[in-house]
């Protein structure tokens, strides 16, 4: 099956140049680069004329030569205008409010990182208003449910008191799974009964 994402490093210098910005500088996770490089490349097929719906958010063949010229001109050129007709398409290809702010978030960061290399004099997308987001009820385990899930892991065994550790740390400090599998016996101070947490942006 013929490629269908656009090709950044082949394509568009300014799109490249941001990522490995981001990559060196941003401490940022592997999957934060990924869904970066999905938007953004999304927003590049939008400009090409080849957009991608859900499912689909790499959407224009690999350009080289011509083609990547033709994508660095139309970043370059960008206006408010189009940012909210992407912004509409979106809508209209049923992404949800929460959603096209993490694309419009991508594309901020994009058109920062080009004002700061003196690509343009300002940003494109500074005067467009980030979607009204949805206010949610968080769900929540109720004190019941709670004593049941800590109570679950029976036994004296290596593998239930492990299981019963991870339990009782996640509810008790709030970490994220993630946070939790990334932390190793050095992390652990038992005189203060502190663990020393890496979080996102690899921040202690």
């Amino acid at each position: 099956m013929e490629s269908t994402s656009v090709s950044v490093s082949a394509g568009s210098a300014e799109l490249a140049g941001f990522l490995a910005h981001l990559e060196r500088n941003r401490n940022f996770s592997a999957h934060t680069l990924r869904a970066y490089r999905g938007d953004l490349e999304q927003f590049c097929g939008f400009l090409l004329g080849e957009p991608a719906g859900p499912g689909h958010d790499t959407a224009a063949p690999a350009r080289q030569g011509d083609g990547g010229r033709e994508l660095s001109a139309r970043l370059l050129a960008l206006t408010p205008t189009t940012v909210r007709a992407y912004l509409a398409w979106l809508g209209g290809q049923g992404y949800s409010k929460s959603t096209l702010a993490r694309k419009l978030a991508a594309l901020r960061s994009l058109y920062k990182h080009l004002v700061r290399a003196g690509k343009l004099q300002a940003s494109p997308v500074a005067v467009i208003r980030t979607p009204k987001q949805e206010r949610r009820l968080p769900k929540f385990l109720d004190p019941s449910e709670i004593e049941r899930l800590l109570n679950a892991p029976q036994g004296d065994d290596i593998l239930t008191l492990r299981d019963r550790a991870i339990l009782e740390t996640l509810y008790s400090t709030g970490v994220r799974v993630s946070e939790l599998c990334q932390l190793d016996l050095p992390d652990y101070d038992p005189l203060g009964e502190m663990i020393k947490v890496r979080g996102k942006g690899k921040k202690e």
